[in-house]
């Protein structure tokens, strides 16, 4: 803030338009950058103007430059890639490699955040290839800061370790302490996600040292809250609630709504963990009304969710059932508002694009392309790979939500239904349907809340021997003759149990069915599944019918999601479902699925 008041005591005193005048707004826009966006944009504009005016062309750019990082600071990536890519000209133009390297890679860091990995490899490496021309240790640093990030959000945390460490090294080459600490908190979290607690905290611990004594509030705040997560993961509540705790003076004192809400957040979860629940209610219905204010959505989903785990542990099912409902809307809506806005604006800046990027690109000078296509070519090809697994999760996240609403409302419908009879009759067998469903419903929630994380970390599908789980299944329905013959093993998840239960379910709710057959098959690559039922069956005209979404028959018909969702899931195994007649009544449901050789796995005792 000293700085600030003497760079504007100095503007005052220089009464004539000049490059001193123009060099004082462009340091005022640069102190202001990261705690005054307006303030930094304001001056950043000014010092444009006037340059612009007088021909000065460095200055010109340097301006631009301060604008495309302060747009970049307010989400407003547009407008920061056509300002970056303008200081990148005329960098160029006059020959100031230094700024050049500098603006291309904000340019990188721009296609970051709008999740073009490929084009902010491209310009990170062409900003590290200008300062190793140069020598300018301080542009490799930062540029190696740069692919580590952009690793690290390919989930490539191998590279993305790699490139932070040459980032540190080479900062502590150049002295840099600001570049040192943001290097040790950046391997600090690669850490934490390799599990490596003991080498994150010493990451920290320094970065931390360093903070604090350059005196950076926000960067002291930040660590403070990363090392009580480890704290947390290492069950050292204590501790870990110690450093949110300072965390949270911090934030506050400096105004960082967001980072308050983020730790509420974090002290939320530790109180759920110690089963502290009326203290866990408290900081996230805390964190939830500064997340509301700020709208962060991001937040607000994570409120809803720990809510549902609380509301569920408690076994206050109504209210988990709300938060739940309320959980699933808001991810929904990040991932089809604000995820198909951003993809579409991807994709359309990437058609627009891409010519143009290989034209400036092939122009700059000491660079070349090719060295860097090569570089990249197989790292693409990856990407591509990467992005259709990202899909293929999204879809299956969307579907464990789908399945949770569903059995989880079908459960309570059971519920209401039993405490009446209850109410009505006392009749003490309905207290014991009630307990079963609520154990059914709560181990339903554990083992899909398993399914999240398991599809939020990778895509790839395990290895289920389908008799155990149909052996799991059918133990939740009593009073039915149900036989199961064969074995095999297909690639699946967690959600083939919520499969099984929906058919079987069908069986008896809506075709009257009192005897079930299973038999289980496999055929070189393809594992089948025929489960038998001896019901009412179901007409001809609808069997095609039965698996849209929404499709209602008969009387006891309801919303048809759940063959919907039993479709959805088979097919996003690369299976196929479908029905034929049962003879003299009833159907068949038939499943096939990926086999894997059954000799090379082990069943489950």
């Amino acid at each position: 803030m000293e700085n600030i008041e003497n760079l504007k005591k100095k503007l005052l005193q220089c009464k004539k338009d000049g490059k001193e005048k123009i060099q004082l707004l462009i340091q005022l826009s640069q102190e202001y950058l990261e705690n005054n966006s307006d303030k930094s944009l304001e001056n950043a504009q000014k010092s444009l103007e006037l340059a612009e005016k007088m021909n000065y062309d460095e200055e010109k750019a340097n301006s631009l430059s301060i604008m495309g990082k302060v747009y970049f600071n307010k989400n407003i990536y547009n407008r920061a890639l056509e300002f970056n890519k303008r200081a990148s000209e005329l960098y160029k133009k006059i020959g100031n490699m230094k700024g050049l390297s500098t603006s291309l890679d904000d340019i990188g860091a721009v296609y970051q955040k709008l999740s073009n990995y490929d084009n902010a490899l491209i310009y990170h490496l062409e900003s590290c290839k200008i300062g190793e021309d140069i020598g300018d240790k301080k542009s490799i640093a930062t540029s190696y800061n740069s692919l580590g990030g952009t690793y690290y959000y390919l989930n490539d945390y191998n590279k993305s370790l790699l490139y932070f460490q040459k980032s540190l090294m080479m900062m502590q080459t150049i002295n840099d302490s600001k570049g040192i600490s943001n290097s040790l908190n950046n391997l600090g979290i690669i850490f934490k996600i390799q599990r490596n607690y003991d080498k994150a905290l010493e990451c920290y611990t320094k970065s931390l040292k360093i903070k604090e004594e350059i005196e950076d509030k926000k960067g002291v705040s930040s660590i403070l809250n990363n090392i009580g997560l480890i704290y947390y993961e290492l069950e050292n509540y204590d501790q870990a609630f110690d450093y949110y705790r300072q965390s949270m003076i911090i934030k506050k004192e400096i105004g960082n709504k967001k980072g308050i809400a983020n730790t509420l957040n974090n002290i939320g979860k530790l109180h759920l963990q110690i089963k502290n629940y009326d203290k866990a209610i408290f900081n996230f219905e805390q964190s939830l009304k500064i997340s509301k204010e700020i709208k962060s959505k991001d937040l607000i989903m994570n409120c809803y969710k720990h809510f549902t785990e609380i509301y569920s542990e408690t076994k206050n099912f109504e209210k988990a059932f709300h938060y739940s409902e309320l959980y699933s809307e808001i991810k929904d809506s990040i991932y089809t508002e604000e995820s198909s806005k951003k993809i579409a604006e991807m994709q359309t800046k990437y058609e627009t694009e891409t010519k143009e990027k290989e034209t400036e690109i092939y122009k700059l000078k000491n660079v070349e392309l090719v060295s860097v296509n090569e570089q990249l070519g197989k790292e693409i090809v990856e990407r591509k790979k990467a992005e259709k697994e990202m899909e293929i999760s999204k879809k299956r996240l969307k579907i464990v939500n789908s399945i949770l609403r569903h059995d989880i409302t079908n459960d309570l419908t059971v519920i209401k239904s039993a405490l009446r009879i209850y109410k009505r009759n006392s009749d003490i067998l309905m207290l014991t349907e009630i307990e079963n469903k609520v154990n059914k419903g709560l181990n339903t929630i554990k083992r899909l809340r398993e399914q999240e994380f398991f599809i939020e970390s990778h895509s790839d599908l395990s290895n289920y021997s389908i008799f155990e789980v149909l052996q799991e299944v059918i133990s939740d329905f009593h009073n039915l003759d149900i036989h199961i013959e064969g074995h095999a093993i297909a690639f699946a998840d967690k959600a083939l149990y919520s499969v099984f239960e929906n058919i079987i379910t069908n069986a008896i709710k809506h075709g009257k069915s009192a005897k079930i057959e299973i038999t289980i098959s496999t055929k070189e690559q393809i594992c089948e599944i025929r489960i038998k039922d001896f019901g009412i069956g179901i007409p001809d005209e609808i069997k095609e019918k039965i698996f849209e979404k929404g499709y209602i028959y008969g009387k006891t018909g309801h919303t048809g999601i759940g063959l919907y969702i039993v479709k959805q899931t088979i097919e996003g195994y690369g299976g196929e479902i479908y029905v034929e007649d049962n003879e003299p009544t009833g159907v068949i449901f038939v499943i096939r699925l990926r086999n894997t050789d059954i000799k090379n796995h082990k069943f489950k005792k």
